[in-house]
């Protein structure tokens, strides 16, 4: 996830990921949706965030 400046500059803000339901495939399984701030990604995660 990321936001764009007005000066054209992209920010990243977080990553947006899935998990769950029971791997049936059917059109109710349930999905949740988690979203991890981009520092704490930066530090738990090998590498690092690119910076241009």
């Amino acid at each position: 996830m990321y936001t764009v400046a007005s000066s054209g500059q992209a920010y990243a803000k977080g990553i947006i990921s899935c998990g769950g339901g029971d791997r049936s495939g059917g059109l109710l399984d349930p999905c949740w949706l988690y979203f991890t701030d981009i520092g704490l990604a930066n530090s738990a995660l090998p590498g690092t965030v690119a910076r241009y």
